[in-house]
């Protein structure tokens, strides 16, 4: 289920899968961000610095490069804040859930981000 909405200068962006993997093989693919790249075609690269991890994202035809802080709970979630990027506020989370049996797992990705008029156009 995906669901998003976007009001004024904010979006809200919300998407639920089962995947067919147990949540420790789930976790690991997500915990491991560099490895983004691979599999999200919006993300040209990223580097991690600590807690801190530098992407570069694309939008359209453009690129522009960001700095989220990351909190890892082991096999329950990733969670990110911006520190650094085009938008003034942006926070979310990768969240991972036992689904029916051991070998099935409910990914939930959910972002938050709010901006003033100059980036406005990102979140459209």
């Amino acid at each position: 289920m995906t669901t998003w909405q976007i009001h004024d200068i904010e979006f809200d962006y919300s998407i639920e899968h089962s995947i067919g993997a147990p949540k420790e093989a789930v976790y690991e693919v997500l915990a491991d961000m560099e490895a983004y790249p691979e599999f999200i075609n919006d993300i040209a690269s990223v580097k991690r610095e600590g807690d801190l991890y530098h992407f570069v994202a694309r939008a359209a035809i453009l690129t522009f490069p960001a700095t989220v802080a990351v909190t890892k709970i082991p096999n329950r979630s990733v969670a990110f804040e911006l520190v650094d990027g085009p938008v003034d506020r942006l926070n979310g989370a990768w969240l991972i859930e036992a689904d029916e049996t051991p070998d099935q797992t409910i990914v939930t990705l959910a972002i938050h981000a709010e901006t003033d008029d100059r980036g406005e156009w990102l979140l459209r």
